[in-house]
C-alpha cells in the first residue's frame, strides 16, 4: 500500500466569514461550484474538517422552541453529528429560544423526542431536499467522513 497523500494550504476568511478553498485542493477533491460539503468542527482540537462525501438528498427540518440554553445543549448532545446538517437558533425573548435544525431524512423523531424530553415545544417538521433548501446539488456519497469513523 502506498502512503496517503495529504494536501495542505493556507486559506483566508473574508469579511463575511467565507473560506476560499484553494484551486488545487478543489480539483484534487472533485469539489465544484455549487456543491455542498459538510463542515465538522472540533473546538477542543482547534480543527475544522471539510468533509466531501455523503450529503443527504432527503432532509428534514424541525423547528422548535425552548426556554433555556441548558435545554439546547442537552438537545445538541442527543443529535448525533453524522445526521446533523445545520442548527440555527435565535432568542425570541428572554425566556424563549427558537431553533431550526436540518438533519438527515428519517431522523426527525430523534430530534422531536429530545425536544419533548427537555420540555420544549415542537413548532413544525417538514421533509425537504437540499436542492430546494439551498439551491444546490448534492455530491454523490464517497464513503464515511473522518468523524463518522
Amino acid at each position: 500500500m502506498g502512503e496517503a497523500m495529504l494536501l495542505e494550504d493556507v486559506a483566508r476568511i473574508d469579511s463575511k466569514g467565507r473560506i476560499t478553498i484553494p484551486a488545487h485542493i478543489r480539483i484534487a477533491m472533485g469539489i465544484n461550484e455549487g456543491d455542498v460539503v459538510r463542515l465538522i468542527a472540533d473546538p477542543d482540537a482547534g480543527l475544522i474538517v471539510v468533509a466531501v462525501g455523503e450529503v443527504f438528498e432527503s432532509i428534514e427540518v424541525v423547528e422548535f422552541q425552548l426556554d433555556s440554553v441548558e435545554a439546547l445543549s442537552r438537545i445538541t448532545v442527543a443529535i448525533e453529528a453524522h445526521i446533523l446538517l445545520s442548527l440555527r437558533c435565535s432568542a425570541v425573548r428572554r425566556d424563549a429560544i427558537r431553533c431550526r435544525v436540518t438533519i438527515k431524512g428519517g431522523s426527525a423523531d430523534r430530534v422531536v423526542d429530545a425536544v419533548k424530553s427537555v420540555g420544549g415545544q415542537v413548532l413544525g417538521v417538514r421533509v425537504d431536499t437540499l436542492a430546494s433548501l439551498y439551491g444546490v446539488r448534492a455530491l454523490p456519497s464517497a464513503g464515511k467522513t473522518p468523524i463518522d469513523g
